[in-house]
């Protein structure tokens, strides 16, 4: 059922000229009894139940939305979409792709949970393009379009959560930890900057993002591969992490630098909702979704 929007909480992010946020709820179509698990940067929001929807307001981003796929008892939970709205993964080998972002045809797959997806520019001796898939026993490549059978990559063991191509590869473990691969996953290197859970990566101007409890952030230059480890204030369970934003299991929203990669600090709340992903769809605009069938559209001020 859908939800009237309300302007929930504003912080301006630091001083020195930063930007502000604001984060409004927005009336969808997705039923609150969802959990809503990730969206892309082209509007495009997954959840439970195999729940798909995306944003039809044009300019007037989250004005209006359009159900791609309803949400039905026993389909597989949806856990992770591709930044271009590609490619889609989720329980039970679950994978669905689509060129247009909308019609999403679903793809044969080994019988496992898959938690993250990311995409490549570049790729292997014939450089093509490919989609990592992260879950359960480790990573695995295809080629795009996806196809059968598949190339699997190994990471030395351990499922993965989460991947991102920033363009080098950066992927976190379900038990902790940090893998990167600067060949397009020819070869691994395991790294653990932090004892802290990760549950989230994402893209930066600056390479790679991995997000995690206890406020934890580990940034990944893409220059010099080196990997650093800060932390949010407050400490909240960080989720989800895009550009310069990132969502906590609080509904705290935390903004980080580009220029000064050391300050990630609170701008924005969602309230008491738990958020789980976070894109944005221009330099003036996010999407956040969560527990509850909850979006919200953060506004950027400059």
């Amino acid at each position: 059922m859908a939800r009237h929007a309300a302007v929930v909480f504003v912080l301006t992010a630091g001083c020195h000229g930063n930007p502000t946020f604001s984060a409004t709820q927005l009336a969808t179509p997705a039923p609150s009894s969802l959990t809503l698990r990730a969206v892309c940067e082209g509007g495009v929001v997954i959840g439970d139940q195999g729940f798909i929807m995306a944003d039809a307001g044009g300019a007037d981003h989250g004005s209006a939305w359009t159900v791609i796929r309803e949400a039905k008892s026993g389909a597989a939970n949806l856990r992770a979409i591709t930044n271009d709205c590609e490619l889609i993964v989720g329980d039970r080998g679950t994978v669905l792709y689509s060129l247009e972002g909308s019609d999403y045809k679903s793809v044969p797959f080994a019988d496992i949970d898959l938690r993250g997806t990311s995409h490549s520019g570049g790729g292997w001796e014939d450089g093509g393009i490919l989609e990592f898939v992260a879950g359960q026993g480790g990573l695995i490549a295809e080629g795009l379009p996806p196809s059968d059978p598949l190339l699997t990559v190994n990471t030395g063991g351990g499922d993965i959560a989460g991947i991102a191509t920033c363009p080098d590869v950066l992927a976190i473990r379900a038990a902790g930890g940090v893998v990167t691969s600067p060949d397009f996953g020819k070869t691994w290197h395991d790294v653990s900057p932090t004892l802290d859970v990760l549950r989230g990566v994402g893209c930066a101007g600056d390479g790679s993002v991995a997000v995690g409890d206890n406020g934890a952030v580990v940034s990944q230059d893409s220059l010099s591969l080196k990997l650093s480890v800060d932390q949010a204030d407050p400490p909240s369970n960080l989720t989800a992490y895009d550009f310069e934003l990132a969502v906590a299991d609080d509904g705290n929203i935390f903004y980080r630098d580009v220029l000064d990669i050391d300050d990630v600090s609170l701008v924005a709340s969602a309230g008491p909702v738990r958020l789980l992903g976070v894109a944005n769809q221009t330099e003036e605009v996010y999407f956040a979704v969560g527990e509850n069938g909850a979006v919200f559209k953060i506004t950027v001020t400059r």
